[in-house]
C-alpha cells in the first residue's frame, strides 16, 4: 500500500512541475510577443516620423527654381 501512495505522490509532483513548466513556457512567449509587437509600432512610429521630417524640410519647387 505505501508503494501505491508513494507513486502517486511522485505522479501528482510530476504533473505539478510539468503545468508549471508549460505556464512559465507560455507567459515568455507571451512577452516575447509583446515585445515584438512594441518594436513593430516604435519602428513605424521612427518611419513615419522621418517621413514626415523630410516632407517638412525638403524643398519646394518655388525655392528650387528662382525664376518663379
Amino acid at each position: 500500500m505505501g508503494s501505491v501512495v508513494t507513486v502517486t505522490v511522485t505522479m501528482v509532483v510530476v504533473v505539478v512541475v510539468l503545468v508549471m513548466v508549460v505556464i512559465v513556457v507560455l507567459v515568455v512567449v507571451l512577452v516575447m510577443i509583446v515585445v515584438v509587437v512594441i518594436v513593430v509600432v516604435v519602428l513605424i512610429v521612427v518611419v513615419v516620423m522621418v517621413v514626415v521630417c523630410l516632407l517638412y524640410t525638403s524643398p519646394s519647387p518655388r525655392d528650387l527654381n528662382p525664376n518663379l
